[in-house]
């Protein structure tokens, strides 16, 4: 794998090498650079018989992981391939995938479209790092209550692909160090139970009140471009490259924009203009390049919630009891957005706005809901 890694970029974004260069997939002969046990995969014997004839091709992809030094997926594609000629002149990044199947004449799945190379390598990293406070008071005079607050922070290079997008350049894992997708710098959860001091008749005794409050800040965002012709790689449709970032990212809060999503196209407006956040990695004159916004540095809405219970239980016999609860989750109504749009490009009429909430209607924190319960208890 390391021939392949000697791939370079030029201006076109794609390098053409003569006859006389030596084949960047020689060490593709090795059984060690895509195989199954001490089997050559089908993707191993095509990348060597692309070399065939001078041409050679370079993979691209992505990787994730959770815990320090694990096997992390690395997602390729047959992305850029070289042709054979005089010079060092340069494909145009249009001609990512000058060959989209196989030949026909291959003696190996002829006339099979090139599909993406999934390789697993043990090169990504994790670290989680957190204060955790706790309080806790048992039952006495009727009250009761568990708290906790965490304030913590959690890094990886690719957190499970929950947000499915993969590392933008797979030669250089740690450019997508950053905050994992679940990260919440701040979580506190209180729940609490409070035995009201009624005493009396069965009638009167024996109602409880109980609360569960929880409040986070918000998870991070993977901001991408709708660029797929620089890496040729998508996963679920979305490209993995990430945009410039030329301006400050301001928090508006609103769900209609909950940041300013500013974007230019350098290609077509250069400079940018004042006030721009966002910009897509492309020279004026059409040249891609990897983006230098950060992986999942954009912060979404925070979730707030408190559950509400009011509780009658009464005695029947000393061993039956009739239990009626009155149940309210999300008490106040209060709005959990979901994520705002994340693929940035100009003119967008969804990037950075919010359509939906954090969970589907009828989830917890979702909306109000109320419903009432009768228990028979013996």
């Amino acid at each position: 794998a390391g021939a392949v890694r000697r791939a370079s970029f030029c201006s076109g974004g794609l390098e053409r090498r003569t006859n006389a260069d030596p084949p960047l997939l020689a060490a593709m002969t090795s059984v060690n650079a895509f195989s199954i046990g001490n089997a050559p995969t089908k993707d191993a014997m095509l990348l060597r018989s692309l070399t065939a004839g001078g041409y050679t091709a370079r993979v691209n992809g992505g990787g994730g992981t959770s815990g320090a030094d694990v096997l992390s997926p690395v997602e390729g594609t047959v992305a850029w391939a070289f042709a054979p000629g005089t010079g060092n002149g340069c494909l145009s990044s249009a001609s990512n995938r000058p060959f989209t199947k196989v030949s026909p004449s291959s003696a190996i799945d002829p006339g099979v479209a090139l599909r993406n190379i999934i390789q697993v390598s043990s090169e990504a990293n994790s670290s989680y790092n957190a204060l955790w406070i706790t309080a806790n008071k048992r039952l006495s005079h009727g009250l009761q209550f568990n708290a906790s607050y965490t304030f913590s922070k959690s890094i990886d290079n690719n957190s499970l692909n929950s947000q499915g997008t993969t590392v933008q350049d797979s030669f250089n894992i740690r450019n997508d160090r950053g905050l994992s997708d679940f990260d919440a710098r701040h979580r506190f959860v209180i729940n609490t139970l409070y035995e009201l001091p009624f005493r009396g008749n069965r009638w009167i005794e024996g109602w409880q009140l109980s609360t569960i409050t929880q409040a986070q800040s918000g998870n991070p965002l993977y901001v991408a471009t709708s660029v797929s012709n620089f890496t040729g790689t998508t996963l679920n449709g979305i490209a993995t490259l990430r945009p410039d970032l030329v301006g400050s990212v301001q928090y508006l809060n609103d769900p209609a924009l909950w940041f300013n999503n500013s974007v230019c196209d350098p290609r077509v407006t250069n400079p940018c203009p004042a006030g721009t956040v966002f910009a897509l990695p492309v020279s004026p004159t059409g040249v891609f390049h990897v983006g230098n916004l950060g992986r999942n540095a954009i912060i979404g809405p925070r979730f707030v919630n408190v559950d509400f219970s009011v509780i009658k239980t009464t005695s029947i016999t000393e061993s039956i009891r009739l239990q009626f609860r009155t149940e309210f989750f999300d008490l106040f109504n209060h709005p959990n957005f979901g994520q705002p749009g994340r693929v940035a490009s100009p003119g967008s009429a969804s990037f950075g706005h919010i359509v939906s909430t954090r969970f589907p209607t009828g989830d917890s924190g979702s909306a109000r809901q109320v419903q009432f319960a009768l228990k028979l208890l013996f």
